[in-house]
């Protein structure tokens, strides 16, 4: 959940998930629930997808962060990048987006095999 005045600081595209594993090219899976993953397990592969178990989660963006002159930005990334939203259900709760020429990507998995697959 993104609250009301949340904001990001980043220097790149962001993809914000509810998965919990990151499928990789080479069959490896990458587990944000299990303990203790190989250290160089994503640095030497390419992923492939998301993995959901049986309770995926939503993502819930009420972010109304302002800038200095006073415009409402919400969740930004800088100019050219892409922010990516991935859940079971995304909730735009009156929260804002921004992506100056860049991408908004935003991804529900309601009756998609739990799976969000990448392709370049």
């Amino acid at each position: 959940m993104f609250g009301h005045n949340a904001s990001l600081n980043i220097g790149g595209s962001f993809l914000a998930s509810t998965a919990s594993a990151v499928k990789l090219a080479d069959g490896k899976e990458f587990s944000a629930i299990a303990p203790n993953p190989p250290s160089s397990l994503l640095r030497v592969n390419v992923p492939i997808g998301l993995q959901y178990g049986s309770n995926p989660g939503s993502i819930v963006n009420q972010s109304r962060a302002i800038d200095s002159k006073g415009q409402i930005f919400g969740l930004q990334v800088l100019r050219g990048q892409t922010i990516a939203l991935v859940g079971d259900e995304i909730q735009l709760q009156r929260g804002q987006i921004t992506a100056p020429q860049g991408r908004i990507e935003l991804g529900s998995i309601a009756n998609n095999n739990n799976l969000v697959s990448y392709s370049q």
